[in-house]
């Protein structure tokens, strides 16, 4: 038995409005059922006494009227429900996610997230619809069929058992169905990920026609398997229609060749049974062939509910306490980080790369450069540093004051970072209003002014180098004006010249202004710009180079 995800997501915040739509869509079944009735016994008065009921026309009518209102109604609250309930769980899940920590997110497919986020809600969001119009056509089967038991007990029990015969054996068939559907996703997913070597790595595989050409084979025959796939299930769903149709063709056969011996002088009333037939199993029809969308959209709601609760998860973990205040954060004398070790695991727990154990201290105003070889671990410190990890052991104090995990949102806010893999965001959040000029003059400085512009707290544009990128990172670190800076081989990508103003101009503004500075850098030549320099070989502290008392 297939779990209901969807439904369970659609509850998760808008359970009295489906009450509501539970009501109107049995009006809907109610009324679309009584205006067979209404023009069955319409036509049987006419065959008996060729006469035309005014009365019946009106009431049918009236009838009308009220499905149209019911059915326009529902149509309208389903759209609005659907939307409400994805854009709701989108930015609940947009929220949690904001609110995780970084270990997290770099342990998990980013990508799948963003699946679920977008190519799952929109396939709910299309598919949504057909499933109501399929629940509709369910509740208007089960009136008609009230209907057709009121008229011939015979009838509805004969009617009742084939149909509940052909689909127990079409569910039975149609079941498995969503383990191919779900391989024939995944299937789709890899094809995407090889496509998006393609992108990401032209210049690798222009440069390589040896990669370029297995690569290219490998996404033939990618496509090959999905395509086999999709049309393995393809095969399946026409089977299912072929399915719908035979219920139909089985039902009229009942009602003409069955029920006539049983009900001898009931013409008009086998006719009228035969209308209904006809009209329930073209729902009938509806209803099963809405069900491989069912299938695809419960596993889509399933994957958003998992996201959801994944990230419950991960956010109780650190986050269940309400921050603790710490207090005169911005006004520190100094930082302590005693015996701080991190432990790097794989998806299974198993350690791989131990940092640590670290202790130091920093001084407000000082700048600090850390060295080593790629692979020592200072990308590492830099983010226990800053509070982005969380310390397997060891602590950290400001001014002797322990920062506990629950208080590491206000720490963090002592920090403005540039990391190697930092990120440009399309306009300055979080900065408020900042004085046009000053960015101007910075832009200048940073040999920018030429390439973009700042016009309502966003740049013009981003359309440029590594390293032009990276100035203007350090643009938007310096415009939040945090007590401290991390700059992560910051010169690195920088011309020459750059580095000298960035080393020898910048750091020492930014020191007179009592800024503390942690800063990881390759450029020897310039180490005498540091207070200190500390070393790390293999996630150890070995040596520290330099020292000049702030």
């Amino acid at each position: 038995m297939i779990k209901n995800h969807f439904l369970e997501l659609l509850k998760s915040k808008a359970e009295s409005s489906i009450r509501t739509l539970i009501f109107m869509s049995m009006l809907v079944g109610l009324t679309q059922t009584l205006s067979i009735v209404i023009v069955n016994t319409a036509a049987v008065k006419f065959i008996n006494e060729a006469v035309v009921d005014t009365r019946l026309f009106f009431l049918f009518i009236t009838t009308m009227g009220l499905f149209i209102y019911a059915q326009t109604y529902v149509l309208k609250q389903v759209f609005e429900l659907i939307e409400g309930v994805l854009a709701s769980a989108r930015v609940r899940i947009t929220n949690k996610i904001r609110r995780t920590e970084l270990v997290y997110l770099e342990r998990k497919n980013q990508g799948e997230m963003y699946l679920s986020l977008t190519q799952d809600g929109s396939l709910i969001s299309y598919s949504g619809m057909i499933l109501y119009f399929s629940i509709q056509s369910m509740i208007v089967v089960l009136f008609c069929f009230i209907y057709i038991a009121w008229l011939s007990p015979v009838a509805f029990l004969v009617l009742i058992s084939l149909t509940a015969a052909f689909i127990l054996i079409y569910l039975a068939y149609s079941m498995p169905l969503h383990k191919e559907l779900d391989y024939v996703n995944k299937q789709e997913a890899y094809f995407f990920g090889l496509l998006n070597h393609i992108l990401r790595g032209f210049k690798e595989i222009k440069l390589n026609d040896k990669k370029n050409n297995d690569l290219f084979h490998h996404i033939k025959e990618s496509s090959q398997k999905t395509k086999k796939s999709k049309i393995s299930v393809g095969n399946k769903l026409v089977l299912q229609v072929f399915a719908a149709n035979l219920i139909q063709a089985s039902m009229l056969s009942a009602v003409v060749f069955i029920l006539p011996p049983f009900n001898e002088g009931e013409g008009a009333m086998i006719a009228s049974i035969t209308a209904v037939v006809l009209f329930v199993s073209g729902q009938l029809g509806v209803v099963l062939l809405a069900l491989p969308n069912f299938i695809r959209v419960n596993a889509a709601s399933e994957n958003i509910l998992g996201l959801e609760r994944e990230l419950d998860q991960a956010y109780r973990s650190v986050e269940e306490i309400a921050p603790q205040g710490v207090t005169k954060l911005y006004n520190f004398r100094a930082i302590d980080f005693i015996g701080m070790e991190y432990v790097y695991r794989d998806e299974e727990g198993y350690p791989l790369f131990p940092f640590g154990p670290v202790t130091l201290s920093i001084k407000r105003g000082e700048i600090l450069f850390i060295v080593g070889e790629n692979g020592s671990g200072k990308t590492t410190l830099l983010k226990l540093l800053s509070g982005l990890y969380f310390p397997n052991k060891g602590k950290i104090l400001v001014d002797h004051q322990v920062i506990s995990p629950q208080a590491y949102g206000p720490y963090r806010n002592l920090f403005a970072t540039v990391f190697t893999d930092f990120h440009l965001f399309d306009k300055l959040y979080g900065i408020g209003e900042v004085e046009e000029r000053k960015v101007e003059e910075w832009l200048k400085r940073m040999r920018l002014a030429e390439k973009t512009r700042y016009r309502n707290q966003a740049f013009s544009s981003f359309s440029l180098s590594t390293g032009q990128r990276k100035r203007l990172a350090f643009i938007a670190a310096l415009l939040e004006d945090r007590p401290i800076y991390i700059f992560d081989e910051l010169a690195a990508d920088q011309d020459p010249e750059f580095r000298s103003v960035f080393y020898e101009e910048v750091m020492p503004d930014l020191k007179r202004q009592g800024k503390t500075i942690i800063a990881v850098s390759h450029d020897d030549r310039f180490w005498h710009v540091a207070d200190r320099v500390m070393k790390f070989e293999y996630g150890k502290q070995v040596q520290e180079i330099k020292t000049n008392p702030c």
